[in-house]
């Protein structure tokens, strides 16, 4: 099984020892529990976050439909191998690696389940 990892560097900031940053957008934690992107407005939120950096090798996938179709094509490939390594046999696994369903966008596998364009954004 795939385990999803957490992120070690990022934690809430409780405003009371630490103020928001006006005007920037942030990470905001409502009084519900559900994390939002906004600016600190006093109002509905118990916690604060600076935004993760992006790296320049993802920032290249935002806005560039090329750039996220081959990330799609290796994310599918990476998710093939990782579901084979943990002992699935590959003819339950369909991957469609070598079909035309590899080559088109969003083709791809996540258990055993094939994955879209529209299901990845």
């Amino acid at each position: 099984m795939i385990e999803p990892k957490t992120a070690p560097v990022v934690w809430w900031v409780d405003p009371l020892e630490e103020s928001a940053p006006k005007g920037k957008k942030s990470l905001l934690l409502g009084y519900t529990g559900v994390a939002v992107i906004g600016t600190w407005d006093n109002e509905g939120y118990v916690a604060w976050a600076p935004l993760p950096k992006i790296p320049a090798h993802i920032k290249r996938r935002i806005g560039c439909k090329a750039a996220y179709e081959e990330f799609l094509k290796k994310l599918n490939e990476v998710l093939c191998d990782q579901l084979a390594e943990e002992s699935v046999q590959e003819e339950s696994i369909n991957c469609f690696r070598g079909s035309p369903a590899a080559e088109t966008v969003g083709s791809g596998v996540a258990r055993g389940e094939e994955l879209s364009a529209d299901a990845a954004s």
